[in-house]
């Protein structure tokens, strides 16, 4: 394939950046690269033939996972054949690229002059931030089912542990610094364990249902993976 001939090329030139193709009406990550963004961008992952792996988006929100990926400080290029069309809310940015040149949009001049601003308003457009949110609502409704004896003692435990853990996220988003990014993350991977723990202690002592722990794991779950994905890009940059 030669989509993926050009894959392996730009890879072995800087395995460090991902690289965003367009593919019909799709743009597509393969492969490594495709795990990745999976985690960042919560896409599906699925194949690109019988043995490569990919995920990818409509054209049209294009825009959309380019500011998560901005947002993320993700380094990564568009190799486009077609033209490429980026709508902004001020502007549409109109521009042709070959497929075998690379259009490096981290070094677009209208993010470089709002970064700063826009990186600490984004934090609500990343999944993970969404995820937490909707995980300490369900807990916060949850916890209103356990008994009053419990409400200064595993609730609160549980209720601070949780909230610690969106400080994290929004430490972990705000900082410039990688070291300190990833202690805040590898600390939020400990408070999720943690707070699984104090969960298997209300199931056994019947405060919650079968059901209830199940939903609740799953979330963690999900949020764990995103972060396992976080955590990944950090410890290669």
């Amino acid at each position: 394939m030669k989509l993926y001939e050009k894959y392996l090329q730009l890879k072995s030139n800087n395995k460090d950046k991902l690289y965003l193709f367009k593919s019909g009406v799709f743009y597509i990550f393969l492969e490594e690269d495709a795990e990745k963004a999976s985690y960042i961008l919560d896409l599906k992952l699925s194949k690109f033939g019988k043995d490569i792996i990919k995920c990818g988006f409509p054209s049209q929100s294009l825009y959309k996972f380019k500011n998560i990926l901005d947002k993320n400080d993700i380094k990564y290029e568009i190799v486009d054949n077609s033209i490429s069309k980026v709508q902004s809310n001020k502007d549409v940015v109109c521009e042709k690229v070959d497929l075998g040149k690379e259009l490096d949009t981290s070094s677009n001049n209208s993010n470089k002059e709002n970064k700063y601003e826009e990186k600490y308003k984004g934090v609500e457009d990343l999944i993970i931030y969404k995820q937490y949110v909707e995980l300490i609502d369900y807990s916060l409704f949850i916890l209103l089912k356990f008994p009053k004896m419990e409400r200064y003692s595993l609730c609160e435990d549980i209720r601070k542990a949780i909230y610690d853990g969106l400080f994290d996220i929004l430490y972990a988003y705000r900082v410039y610094d990688k070291s300190i990014k990833l202690n805040h993350l590898i600390d939020l991977d400990v408070k999720l364990k943690y707070i699984k723990t104090l969960i298997r202690v209300a199931y056994k002592k019947k405060y919650i249902r079968y059901k209830n722990l199940n939903v609740w794991f799953k979330k963690i779950y999900h949020i764990g993976n995103l972060l396992g994905g976080w955590i990944s890009l950090c410890q290669k940059v």
